[in-house]
Formats: C-alpha cells, sequence, structure tokens
C-alpha cells in the first residue's frame, strides 16, 4: 500500500485534486487517464519503464494525445483493487511536483473567490423588501396581461389574476 510519508503535503491539503482514474477494466487490462501526461512528455519513457518493471504488468501502452494509459496485467497473479495501491504509489512518485503545487494554488484561487449561498441574507431581504417586491411583480403582470387580453390565442387572463393578486398581498399589513 501507499506509504503516507510519500504523499506531498499538497494532496493532504486537497484531497480533491483530480491524479489519475480508471477509464475501462475488464480481467487483465486496465484502462487509465493521468491528469499530467499530456503536459509532460519528458516523464512518458520513465513511467513506461516504472510499470513494466513490475512482475505482474505484461505490457503498458502509453497515449499522450488523451491522457490514457493501458495496462496489461497477469489477473491471476493480482487482483484489480491490489493493482490499483500498486498503480497510486508509483503515480504518486513519479507526479511533477511542480504540476502539484499548480493544482493546489488553483484551488487556493477557487476557493477564496467562492462566495457561499447565504439563505439568511435572503430570508433578511424578502422579508425586508417584500412589498416592493409584490407590488413590482403585480403591476407588471397588470400592464402585460392588459397588453395581451385583447390578442387573440393569447392568454392575458391569468397574468390579470396573477397581478391583482401580487397587489392584494402587498397591501395587505404585516401582522
Amino acid at each position: 500500500m501507499v506509504n503516507s510519508e510519500k504523499i506531498e503535503p499538497y494532496i493532504e491539503e486537497f484531497p480533491q485534486i483530480y491524479l489519475w482514474e480508471v477509464i475501462h477494466n475488464i480481467p487483465g487490462r486496465v484502462r487509465l487517464r493521468l491528469a499530467w501526461l499530456r503536459e509532460y512528455p519528458s516523464k512518458h519513457s520513465s513511467l513506461i519503464n516504472a510499470l513494466t518493471h513490475l512482475t505482474f504488468i505484461t505490457d503498458v501502452y502509453l497515449s499522450s494525445i488523451n491522457n490514457s494509459i493501458v495496462v496489461y496485467y497477469d489477473h491471476q497473479q493480482i487482483s484489480l483493487e491490489d493493482l490499483k495501491a500498486e498503480l497510486l504509489e508509483i503515480f504518486l512518485l513519479m507526479t511533477p511536483k511542480n504540476w502539484i503545487k499548480e493544482q493546489a494554488n488553483q484551488l487556493k484561487d477557487i476557493n477564496q473567490e467562492t462566495i457561499g449561498f447565504d439563505v439568511e441574507f435572503l430570508t433578511k431581504t424578502w422579508e425586508e423588501n417584500k412589498q416592493g417586491i409584490l407590488m413590482g411583480v403585480g403591476t407588471t403582470c397588470l400592464a402585460v396581461g392588459g397588453i395581451l387580453v385583447p390578442i387573440p390565442l393569447v392568454p392575458g387572463w391569468p397574468l390579470l389574476l396573477l397581478g391583482g393578486y401580487c397587489l392584494k398581498l402587498a397591501s395587505e399589513n404585516p401582522s
């Protein structure tokens, strides 16, 4: 299994960094997508060498066009879960450190820019501006409904009813 001392602190701080995933697998073959593969062609040969040195892996095909690696392995010698654990260890060691730093910095920027959805703010805003909002919606519905009523085949009456209801609610005293 993976030694936790080998894992970069960026991976621990941002577990949502997408490093790799299994795209497809059948017994004896697994297709993986490695996120940094296209950006670092200099790592291709060393990655293939690292994978082919494992005794249970028979062949490796790498495609930098779609960031994928096809690994052929002896499924009677190792299970898919154990293979994933071995591959994770290799990928963590082979992943360029500056790529991890870039991903972590992007996540930090996104986390700093994210504005939380504040339900309390919306509730206060509705309560403070309820009368004005209802009057605006009611007046708009009455105006559009009044224009649409004389036009054939266009239902303007529902807008007139909605406008009247909104204006009725806006004129009521809050209790």
